[in-house]
């Protein structure tokens, strides 16, 4: 079996991505990432036979699906982002019921358990 240029450069790109979403990832660093996508993006739409001259050059028949392989990483990148966004929200709400239930918490009387 060959192994096409593409290939190796999505499962690279698979494995970077992973290792971003495991131990790189910051604030910083996602900004960074949303703000490449968006150029890259922009550079597309002003530019579309790009996509398919990169997409040759690495060996995808056409630049539609180059723009396809990006979105599935795009949609990677998204996911653990939102996932991160929900326990860090997660988080902060119980953290906001805990203060309010020990403030609002009302001391038993003599004879009470």
């Amino acid at each position: 079996m060959k192994l096409l240029p593409s290939q190796i450069i999505i499962v690279a790109t698979v494995f970077a991505f992973l290792l971003y979403a495991v131990r790189l990832r910051t604030v910083l660093r996602d900004r960074l990432m949303f703000a490449g996508i968006v150029a890259i993006g922009i550079l597309l739409a002003f530019r579309p036979d790009l996509a398919t001259r990169v997409a040759n050059l690495i060996g995808i028949g056409r630049g539609a699906d180059l723009l396809l392989y990006i979105f599935l990483l795009f949609s990677l990148f998204q996911n653990v982002y939102l996932a991160d966004r929900l326990k860090t929200i997660d988080a902060r709400i119980t953290r906001v019921v805990r203060e309010h239930a020990i403030e609002s918490a009302v001391a038993p009387r003599d004879g009470e358990a």
